[in-house]
């Protein structure tokens, strides 16, 4: 997904493949991992159990997303103060453009494609957050220990 957001090329197509198969993947392991959960706990437990569970996923949701939007906007304000220089008119189209995409479209077209391309730039970036995250996430994944389901 990464790839297709400039990295190699620009493709909505390969984008939202991409988020397709995220996705499906995200869904299944969410459906394995509450069904091993809930296999794993004793009866008087499985209420327990998949509350918790639903309680950590929505919470790690929350706060991936809060984090995730933090790294975005911070870069974004960055690459548009160097791109746009100081002034109060440049403080001002950063302002303004990270409080609603809307104002792209009042923008000159050579400021609007820099602001554009700093967008574009920023949300590569928080990708490569997420990969980062994900690849850490696989390496932990090697010390998990296997445990039969079944009774």
């Amino acid at each position: 997904m990464v790839l297709f957001t400039g990295t190699i090329s620009n493709s909505v197509l390969g984008l939202s493949i991409g988020l397709a198969i995220g996705g499906l993947a995200n869904g299944a392991g969410i459906t394995t991992s509450l069904i091993a959960l809930i296999s794993n706990a004793q009866p008087a437990d499985q209420a327990i159990a998949t509350a918790c569970s639903y309680l950590f996923r929505s919470l790690g949701s929350v706060l991936g997303l809060s984090i995730l939007s933090a790294i975005i906007q911070q870069q974004l304000r960055v690459r548009l103060n160097v791109a746009l220089g100081s002034g109060a008119d440049a403080e001002e189209i950063v302002r303004n453009v990270r409080e609603s995409l809307d104002y792209i479209r009042g923008l000159d077209s050579q400021v609007a494609r820099v602001v554009r391309d700093a967008y574009g730039e920023s949300i590569r970036d928080g990708f490569g957050v997420v990969c980062g995250l994900v690849a850490c996430a696989g390496v932990a994944s090697f010390w998990l220990r296997e445990v039969r389901v079944g009774k």
